[in-house]
This record gives C-alpha cells, structure tokens and sequence, in this order.
C-alpha cells in the first residue's frame, strides 16, 4: 500500500489496519453529538473520496481544543483543513508516532490512509496520557446520507 500525499512527512514503518473495535477516545475530546446505538455515533455517513469506503459518520465529530474543524498548514507548506472524529473505520497507519510538529500539544500523531484505495485521509492522535482521537483532511471526505450506496 501507497502513502499518497500524507503532508507531514511519511515515516517509514509498515502499515497497520485499524479495527472497528479500536475508537480513539480524545483526553480533552468533547463530543458534539454521540448517539449510544452504535459506537460509530449514527447520522450520515462519512467517506472517502476517492473510492467511496465508509470511514467514520457525522455524529462521530468532536471538539478538541474548542473546535471540530481546524486549518493547519505543515513544513512543507502544505494546508489542511482538519475535522475532528471520536471513532473511524476503513483506515491503515504508516509510519511511527511522532510528536514532532504536531497541531495538537499532549498528542503524537500517525498518518493514516483508506484501507480500499490508499488515499491519505489524515492523522491518528494519541494522547500522552493514553486516548485520542482522528484528525481527518475534510477536502478528501464526502458526507453521505446513511442508506445511500
């Protein structure tokens, strides 16, 4: 598998798929809306771009640091509009954690692609003291509704 695009920098390391039993629960994550019926937290559903893979759903959005979406720009220049999320699905890890030139103090972060079709989609953060979130490029996502294919 491919790390395109992955604007941090792709380290180098294998690739790791995320299971749907792996949310990452944010220290200072508060949630937005979280339904209790499922844990990817109900509403439409969120996808990649590229292939349509289901990724995460909108009720899985969260703050961090008071906020959904956020603007970065990378060392390289590069901006990213980044959207906050409490649980995804579909996604594989490149590269080691690092805590280098990360956008979020408190978190290491880890680049992740879409599992069906290699596209970077964002970032892993992993709090020091344990939990996490995703932080998910919004421009590489498309909101669909939940009974459309």
């Amino acid at each position: 598998m491919t790390q395109r695009g992955c604007g941090k920098g792709c380290g180098a390391g294998a690739w790791r798929v995320l299971h749907e039993d792996e949310p990452v629960q944010g220290d200072d994550a508060a949630v937005l809306e979280r339904p209790e019926e499922s844990l990817g937290g109900g509403g439409n559903k969120i996808v990649c771009r590229a292939c349509g893979q289901r990724i995460t759903s909108a009720g899985a959005r969260i703050q961090v640091q008071g906020k959904h979406e956020h603007v970065f720009f990378n060392p390289f220049g590069q901006v990213f509009e980044v959207g906050c999320f409490s649980f995804a699905q579909g996604l594989v890890t490149g590269g080691m954690a690092s805590a280098e030139f990360t956008w979020f103090p408190g978190y290491t972060w880890q680049n992740v692609g879409c599992a069906s079709c290699g596209s970077h989609l964002g970032w892993a953060y992993t709090g020091s003291g344990g939990g996490g979130f995703y932080g998910l490029v919004l421009t590489a996502l498309r909101e669909v509704a939940e009974k459309e294919d």
